[in-house]
């Protein structure tokens, strides 16, 4: 049997809503969040205004010395020889060293490295926990690390729904004992997050 050109389009739209309705979208426990270059970037460990950078130089002889400054609100920096002010609110330190690189060489050095160095970066740990309070962020860090770093969790804790609250204010809960068996469910923790372990009721 041959459709006519108008049944034809009926039946096709038909088959695009119910292909449509078949899709299920996928959640983000993790936190991260989708920027316009569809890069992940975790939450937290993008510069924010008057959060204080410094730039080191090295690899050419006499390197400039040490640069500090603080983002300012429109979210530049002046770095020094530069005439054009540095776009740094919303990278991350390593962002900000390529794009630093890319305005020094070659217009200005034929080569030389770069360092961005950020100010002290915080986690918390609070609750059920042998040392609550905050601790320095010091690279890849998971939930149970965390956790570990402040002493790990007291006999009244809970450990099946522990939070953590990201640096933009998403919260997800996770359990402590299957994150310490199997790390795919061990949550990884950026700067700013915090860790809230509950009391048990009983």
């Amino acid at each position: 049997m041959v459709l006519s050109s108008k049944a034809s389009y009926v039946v096709s739209m038909l088959m695009v809503v119910f292909l449509a309705a078949c899709v299920t979208p996928t959640e983000n426990p993790a936190g991260y969040e989708k920027r316009g270059n569809s890069e992940n970037i975790p939450p937290g460990l993008e510069l924010s205004a008057e959060e204080k950078v410094t730039i080191r130089f090295a690899g050419i002889p006499n390197p400039p010395p040490p640069h500090e400054e603080r983002i300012r609100e429109d979210g530049n920096i002046h770095p020094p020889y530069l005439s054009e002010p540095v776009k740094a609110l919303g990278l991350t330190p390593p962002q900000l060293q390529t794009k630093l690189y890319e305005a020094y060489v070659p217009r200005i050095f034929t080569t030389i490295s770069i360092t961005v160095l950020t100010e002290e970066r915080l986690i918390t740990v609070n609750g059920e926990v042998a040392r609550s309070g905050r601790y320095p962020y010091v690279g890849e860090t998971t939930a149970v690390e965390a956790i570990s770093q402040a002493g790990g969790l007291t006999d009244f804790a809970r450990k099946r729904k522990l939070t953590v609250i990201r640096g933009n204010g998403l919260k997800f809960t996770f359990d402590y004992e299957k994150a310490r068996r199997e790390s795919q469910f061990d949550p990884p923790i950026y700067p700013g997050d915090i860790i809230d372990v509950p009391k048990r009721l009983y």
